[in-house]
C-alpha cells in the first residue's frame, strides 16, 4: 500500500476533489433538509445495517484501516469532521464507490485495483464524502417527503394520516 506521508500531492488531489463534489449535480447548500443531523446518522446505521446483509464486505483490518486513514484525511478537511464516518470495503469487481447518509462510504475492491495512487483513491473519496457533506441524501429524502406531503393535500387528504 502507498504511504501517506510520502505523498505530497494527496492534499492537493483532495482538496480538489471536494471543491468539485459533484459537478453534475452541485452542491445544494440551502436546499430544505427536514432531516437533522442526528436523524441522518441514525438513519445510516440502519442502512449500512440492511447493506452488511446485502453486500460482501471485505473485512481485512490492515485494508480497512487503510481505506479509513485515507477517508478521515478527507473528512477531517470538512463541517463535518466531529461527525463519526465510516468507509468500507465491498468485494465486486465493478469499479465503483457511492455514500449512503449517515457519514458512510463504500468503495469496490474492482475501484482499488483500478487505481494506480493514492491520489487517484483520494480524489474519489472526495468525490463521495463531499455528496455526504452536502447531504444529497437526505435533500431527496425531504423532497420526495414534501412532494407526497402536498399531494396529499390537494387530494384533501390529511398528510399525517389522522
Amino acid at each position: 500500500m502507498h504511504d501517506l506521508r510520502r505523498s505530497s500531492r494527496f492534499a492537493g488531489a483532495a482538496a480538489l476533489a471536494l471543491a468539485l463534489g459533484c459537478a453534475s449535480s452541485g452542491v445544494n447548500r440551502g436546499d430544505l433538509n427536514l432531516v437533522s443531523y442526528e436523524q441522518e446518522w441514525q438513519l445510516g446505521q440502519q442502512l449500512d445495517r440492511d447493506l452488511t446483509r446485502r453486500l460482501r464486505r471485505v473485512e481485512d483490518r490492515r485494508a480497512v484501516a487503510y481505506l479509513n486513514q485515507v477517508g478521515q484525511r478527507i473528512v477531517r478537511q470538512t463541517e463535518l469532521a466531529k461527525l463519526p464516518w465510516k468507509f468500507h470495503l465491498v468485494a465486486n469487481p465493478e469499479v465503483n464507490a457511492f455514500n449512503i447518509p449517515g457519514g458512510h462510504v463504500y468503495v469496490n475492491t474492482g475501484l482499488i485495483a483500478a487505481t494506480s495512487s493514492v491520489n487517484e483513491l483520494a480524489a474519489v473519496f472526495g468525490h463521495e464524502v463531499a455528496h455526504g457533506v452536502a447531504r444529497h441524501g437526505t435533500e431527496q429524502l425531504t423532497r420526495v417527503y414534501g412532494l407526497s406531503i402536498l399531494a396529499a393535500l390537494a387530494l384533501g387528504e390529511n398528510p399525517s394520516g389522522r
